[in-house]
């Protein structure tokens, strides 16, 4: 997860090395969720806005 750069990390626990980034929100990032298939994931910030990644 990230924070104060305004990107999103996805990371392979394996080898402790980030395999995805996204980039979008123009504010702090505070949330994240993933769909039931982990096939999406959607991040929030702290006023109403989120992004869709997949």
């Amino acid at each position: 997860m990230s924070g104060e750069d305004r990107r999103v990390r996805v990371w392979d626990l394996r080898t402790g090395t980030p395999f995805k980034e996204f980039r979008g929100h123009t504010d702090v990032i505070y949330t994240l969720s993933f769909n039931q298939s982990s096939s999406m994931l959607a991040s929030g910030k702290s006023i109403n806005t989120f992004v869709v990644m997949f």
